[in-house]
């Protein structure tokens, strides 16, 4: 009887691990709920919620995250003072990872993004990160908190949100602790829970304040606070709250059920469980919960900011705040930046950016004798920096670092207006627009030479152009006509995208990624996007924009590599190396050499020598 009994128990663990690994594969299309139950971390299938165990032999279970691409799942004991892990692809891979030094571990939050696990130790009144093996802990956070509780990361934007419930606030801060702001800290008692709207970008939490009991949300500056939930609203006392596509799912320990509402206005309650025990953590197993993003970004100019958002999560980012009118920006993908011309400053800037983060800082490249700088495009094959000056009527070129200025085309009469401006390094071909009295599309060398106009019908007011570099394909975009436009490079071919007023009211700047065009609207402030190929798939990208000006999208595939002319030597220039137009097949060179402005060329077109001081304009 004794061995029968065995050959059941034994049977059964088998079946128990076959159905966890059949679970686990079907993961991916199927996700799932999991909160703490006191003495268990416990599972509930969407919709249906069935509930099944997933970790036994606890004491006092309050916080349960996850590493979506991993498999793992960590949790936290405050009684038994340990945050363990589970290998959900193999369950009998369970361990604890922090278990020395240990105090109250209110709360953990899994960076999937980096490999890192962050847990609040109320006890020590301090927060902590570490491998997800727990291995090389360090305290980032020791001041200023007076009983920290719940906490969140979004590694893709670089930021940790968390609680204290004794000094009632939020905070945000960096990864590793620094540039702490406390985002919100008025009309707040005790805020327990936290988690992020990914596809909204807004943080949600509890706050168990003891005259009022309430769920709100907000931006993730803390601004646009909203009241979701009240303690009349079937919230006798919440703890744990998960954010997932239209529903809020919310843990309440005194009545010891999990419910569910719907995330815009707290109505539709449903109790999903009710016989739940103690439950406090709560999340959603799923991969849209930890968004990894595509790493390529649409950058934008917004007067007195310069934002990008992935366009794959929709997350949004501030690239530079202080910013006082931007008007257009290129990017540099391959050294990591963003330029752009601010026409009230009268200066050109750059910030340091990459696939997953952004530095914050602003370096000013081009400050002095500038007036208004309506047009920037960057050569990231010779690493050249070109602009129009409207104020002076020029158009100049220099190093990436500003240095080496030249003027490529001077104030002669010949340009009333310069707007936009665009260059493909790999055929050696600049282009221009004008807006002025003659309208047009210019084409010309890179150093300004063999100027040729290859527009000069159906235009007014040029704002924008781009090129496709795959195609090889010049667009443009007409404030005045409504309409988007492409050619080829020699002006032949041309075609209307799209001629719409009511789609295309006041449109500003246009930019070429994929099968897509996208562009920036004063109007409606918004930047939307159409078929290049067809006008068609009308949609809305971005909404809600203050000023939407220049706009460029951040990925590789925007300034493909190409073979450099001027390597490896810099062509023998002493100063600017630039390629010559392939067109010309009876050029005895594939490159040339500038001088910048005050200095003059000696007879071996190479070599550039100072002619002193002059007049500059």
């Amino acid at each position: 009887m004794a061995n029968e009994f065995k050959h059941y128990v034994h049977a059964f663990i088998v079946l128990e691990f076959m159905i966890n690994v059949w679970i686990t594969k079907a993961e991916d299309a199927n996700p799932w709920l999991m909160h703490t139950n006191k003495l268990t971390i416990d599972r509930l299938e969407m919709d249906i919620w069935t509930n099944s165990t997933l970790v036994r032999g606890m004491v006092g279970a309050v916080s349960v995250d996850y590493h979506y691409t991993k498999g793992f799942l960590y949790y936290s004991d405050q009684v038994a003072d340990r945050i363990s892990r589970m290998n959900l692809r193999n369950p009998h891979d369970a361990k604890d990872i922090i278990t020395n030094t240990l105090g109250l571990a209110d709360a953990i939050a899994v960076d999937w993004i980096y490999d890192h696990l962050y847990w609040v130790d109320a006890s020590h009144d301090h927060i902590m990160v570490s491998n997800l093996d727990g291995s090389r802990r360090k305290t980032i956070i020791n001041t200023e908190l007076v009983y920290p509780r719940a906490l969140a990361v979004y590694p893709n934007i670089g930021w940790m949100f968390y609680t204290d419930v004794e000094d009632p606030k939020i905070e945000r801060c960096g990864l590793d602790g620094s540039n702490r702001q406390a985002i919100v800290t008025t009309n707040i008692g005790s805020p327990n829970g936290l988690s992020i709207d990914f596809a909204e970008n807004r943080l949600y939490w509890v706050d168990n304040h003891v005259q009022s009991k309430q769920i709100k949300s907000s931006a993730f500056d803390g601004t646009d606070i909203r009241i979701l939930m009240t303690s009349a609203d079937n919230l006798p006392w919440a703890f744990g709250l998960v954010v997932y596509k239209d529903w809020l799912y919310i843990t309440q320990f005194t009545n010891n059920t999990v419910c569910r509402v719907d995330k815009q206005t707290g109505s539709n309650f449903q109790i999903i469980r009710s016989d739940a025990d103690t439950p406090v953590g709560i999340k959603i197993y799923s991969g849209d919960n930890q968004p990894h993003g595509s790493g390529k970004w649409l950058t934008y100019a917004n007067l007195n900011t310069i934002e990008r958002m992935d366009l794959e999560t929709n997350v949004t980012e501030t690239i530079a705040a202080r910013v006082t009118n931007a008007v257009d920006l290129d990017i540099l993908y391959e050294k990591g930046y963003v330029y752009w011309s601010d026409v009230r400053a009268k200066k050109i800037s750059r910030s340091a950016v990459n696939r997953t983060s952004i530095s914050g800082s602003i370096e000013d490249i081009v400050v002095e004798r500038v007036d208004v700088p309506d047009g920037i495009t960057i050569d990231w094959m010779y690493n050249l920096l070109y602009w129009t000056d409207t104020g002076h009527n020029h158009i100049q070129v220099s190093r990436l670092d500003g240095t080496n200025r030249k003027t490529i085309i001077k104030n002669d009469s010949s340009l009333d207006q310069p707007r936009a401006i665009v260059v493909d390094p790999s055929t050696g071909l600049l282009f221009f627009s004008d807006w002025g009295s003659q309208p047009r599309i210019e084409r010309c060398r890179m150093d300004g030479g063999e100027r040729t106009i290859i527009i000069n019908s159906d235009i007014i007011w040029p704002n924008g152009m781009t090129i496709d570099h795959i195609g090889k394909r010049l667009y443009w975009i007409d404030g005045s006509l409504n309409q988007i436009k492409s050619t080829r490079f020699d002006g032949t071919d041309t075609y209307t995208i799209i001629k719409n007023a009511d789609v295309l009211p006041k449109p500003y700047d246009l930019v070429v990624y994929g099968s897509y065009v996208y562009w920036s609207n004063w109007q409606y402030r918004t930047i939307c996007r159409v078929n290049k190929y067809t006008g068609q798939e009308f949609s809305v990208v971005v909404k809600y924009i203050r000023s939407p000006m220049g706009i460029q999208v951040f990925a590789d595939e925007v300034q493909p590599k190409g073979n450099n002319v001027c390597e490896p030597n810099n062509g023998g220039c002493s100063h600017i190396c630039f390629p010559l137009p392939a067109y010309n097949s009876a050029q005895s060179s594939l490159s040339g050499c500038m001088c910048p402005d005050f200095y003059i060329m000696l007879s071996d077109n190479k070599t550039c020598i100072s002619m002193g001081e002059s007049k500059y304009i």
